[in-house]
């Protein structure tokens, strides 16, 4: 059953698609998932749709229906635009196969690139931060580096070593390049 929400978000999509003589039309609906949630069963029937070129338009009544975050809605408009697929948001008046929604396709790519490059930069003050007050950032070292230094030292292959730390031949080869570079 749709709530009474998605249903008056339908009726606006029907009425853009009356006026604009719109016949051959699919709907792909969620009821009761999140936006949130980048993999949703009709949002990834609709990618399949669009990667199949079975979509000329896609259009939503808002489109945070879409996707809410900037990324992922990003990901979205690049995919419907490397098809030829334009993106129509009936409430917000954009149209992508237009130069002023290709204008905000380009508004959207900043923001969503500004996003990206301010997480970056939280990420690596974070670490900066935590290795300044001595803790240690990253997986903690599973393998035996005293065991694997020493069969090196014996002449040992890393295909041997591996074998005989019980630890993977990258872990061999990341504890050599250790030894050898510090």
């Amino acid at each position: 059953m749709q709530s009474s929400g998605a249903e008056s978000q339908l009726l606006k999509i029907s009425k853009y698609c009356e006026l604009n003589e719109i016949k051959d039309v699919k709907i792909f609906q969620d009821i009761g998932l999140s936006g949130k949630t980048q993999s949703r069963p009709a949002l990834d029937e609709l990618v399949e749709a669009i990667k199949k070129k079975e979509v000329a338009s896609v259009i939503v009544y808002k489109l945070d229906r879409l996707g809410r975050s900037t990324i992922h809605l990003l990901e979205l408009t690049k995919l419907m635009q490397s098809h030829d697929v334009s993106l129509i948001s009936v409430t917000q008046n954009i149209d992508t196969s237009t130069a002023m929604g290709k204008f905000f396709l380009t508004i959207l790519s900043a923001i969503s690139e500004l996003e990206r490059e301010t997480i970056s930069e939280r990420v690596k003050s974070g670490m900066e931060n935590a290795k300044s007050k001595g803790k240690r950032i990253g997986r903690k070292k599973l393998r035996n580096s005293s065991l694997i230094r020493y069969l090196h030292n014996q002449g040992k292959s890393y295909r041997e070593i591996a074998e005989l730390a019980d630890c993977s031949l990258g872990s061999v080869q990341a504890e050599i390049k250790n030894l050898l570079f510090h």
